[in-house]
């Protein structure tokens, strides 16, 4: 042990360009140190990379898969590793009144009739063939699969993805209709969607809340959009701080992927610029363009400075008290309410209708 430190002490002389020992005083190293955000990995202090282990829970032996220098790239040794040895120990659930867990593989359905799943696809005329009945869904997963690859569909045709030599649900079903579980004998790995590992959530921030720098209260009342003036920035109350997110799709049932806390919102974007470039989706998602090193704000949407904001208006709309004066009464003073129109309507034709119907004897 002491060998090691003399040797991390040599190695932090040489990298500071003052190897020599003249004063005999005993040099401080000081150890880097990151937080994982992924699951089976750990920082080496001494590699000065990502170290990917884990613990084999049935025999308690201690494997290191090896270093990495990116996280995700070690993240996804340790899943290989994980799935290569059968550790998996990996269930899902369905349930089959959502929508999710009644197609929770590609090609897979839920049959009401006979409580069973049945094996779909699409051929080259547009017509889709049965394939029979099956009572796991992941022997039907299995099934598809090799319909798919029989008949040389895999071309056009999404094959379900296999783990551990098992089938993995739909990405948008996990969560919603099929519920994993992980067993005693099994070691968790790391989720994924749409092809991008789900990382860990961040650690608190260690900063003071009097650091941060709030955003314009101009920019809060005005603002549709938030409060924040790039792309893939939000801005917290409480705790204050800046957040970068961004989405694993650009529509509807991606997840939602936090990066980091920040003092400033120029940080935050700069972080969020730097993800969406490291996970290659910048086709999907708008990035803030840096001009001279400076960042340029997003255009403000023509939304709020049209009919949202208007320059007649003492308030906005939003920050109105209850019971204050609505924003229409100050844009059309003297005009009548804009249900007033609907309910004159009704009495007039109901008196019409009383009218017509004491002409004709009826009783009303």
């Amino acid at each position: 042990m002491v060998g090691d430190l003399a040797a991390i002490r040599r190695a932090y002389a040489e990298e500071q360009g003052d190897a020599s020992e003249s004063d005999g005083e005993e040099t401080v190293v000081y150890v880097e140190w990151r937080a994982a955000r992924y699951r089976g990995i750990q920082w080496d202090s001494g590699q000065h990379k990502w170290m990917a282990r884990y613990k084999n829970p049935k025999t308690g032996e201690r494997v290191i898969v090896g270093y990495y220098s990116d996280d995700i790239e070690a993240a996804r040794a340790h899943d290989a590793a994980v799935c290569a040895a059968g550790l998996t120990g990996l269930t899902y659930t369905y349930d089959i009144r959502s929508r999710a867990g009644k197609n929770p593989f590609e090609g897979v359905y839920w049959n009401p009739e006979v409580k069973k799943y049945k094996v779909e696809y699409e051929v080259a005329s547009g017509r889709v063939r049965p394939s029979g009945t099956y009572t796991d869904p992941m022997e039907a997963a299995r099934a598809y699969n090799a319909i798919i690859l029989r008949e040389k569909l895999d071309s056009t045709h999404k094959l379900n993805a296999i783990v551990g030599g098992l089938p993995v649900p739909r990405e948008d079903a996990i969560g919603r209709g099929v519920k994993r579980h992980v067993s005693k004998d099994g070691i968790v790995m790391n989720r994924q969607c749409h092809g991008i590992l789900l990382p860990l959530p961040p650690a608190a921030p260690n900063f003071h809340p009097s650091e941060v720098v709030p955003p314009d209260p101009e920019r809060i009342r005005s603002s549709r959009n938030g409060c924040s003036k790039y792309f893939g920035v939000t801005w917290e109350h409480n705790p204050p701080r800046w957040t970068a997110v961004f989405s694993t799709t650009g529509r509807m049932g991606g997840r939602t992927i936090t990066i980091d806390y920040f003092k400033t919102e120029e940080e935050a974007a700069h972080a969020y610029n730097a993800a969406i470039r490291r996970h290659g989706l910048e086709s999907i998602h708008k990035t803030n363009p840096v001009v001279n090193g400076v960042l340029v704000p997003r255009p403000t949407p023509r939304s709020v400075n049209r009919g949202y904001l208007d320059p007649r208006l003492s308030q906005p709309p939003s920050c109105r008290p209850r019971g204050a004066t609505p924003a229409w009464a100050e844009l059309r003073p003297g005009k009548p309410r804009p249900y007033q129109k609907t309910h004159a309507r009704k009495r007039k034709a109901e008196q019409e209708w009383k009218n017509w119907a004491r002409e004709e004897g009826d009783v009303i």
